[in-house]
């Protein structure tokens, strides 16, 4: 059993830090800020993530008449931004 979490542990570091990060949140969202029913963020973070650290990958999904507009901060599916900004980030 020792062996078998010591080869896990040493996968887990072999993997690059996004990677990594995605792996810990297990693409589930952590947040979701509904701010009108045309207007929703969702913030995807390590469970213990602190909403003012960089370590957020945030979506935007818009409506717009009859269609369904999703964008990232900063255009990328990096965690790397602050959800307490999200209002004010650039979406693409």
């Amino acid at each position: 059993m020792e062996n078998g979490l010591k080869n896990n542990h040493n996968f887990f570091w072999s993997m690059g830090a996004d990677a990594r990060l995605r792996y810990l949140t297990d693409g589930e969202p952590l947040r979701i800020d509904e701010v009108s029913p045309a207007l929703t963020y969702i913030g995807y973070a390590p469970v213990t993530a602190n909403p003012a650290l960089d370590v957020w990958k945030i979506k935007k999904i818009e409506v717009i008449g009859t269609e369904t507009i999703t964008s990232y901060a900063d255009g990328d599916k990096e965690y790397n931004n602050i959800w307490n900004d999200r209002l004010t980030l650039t979406y693409l």
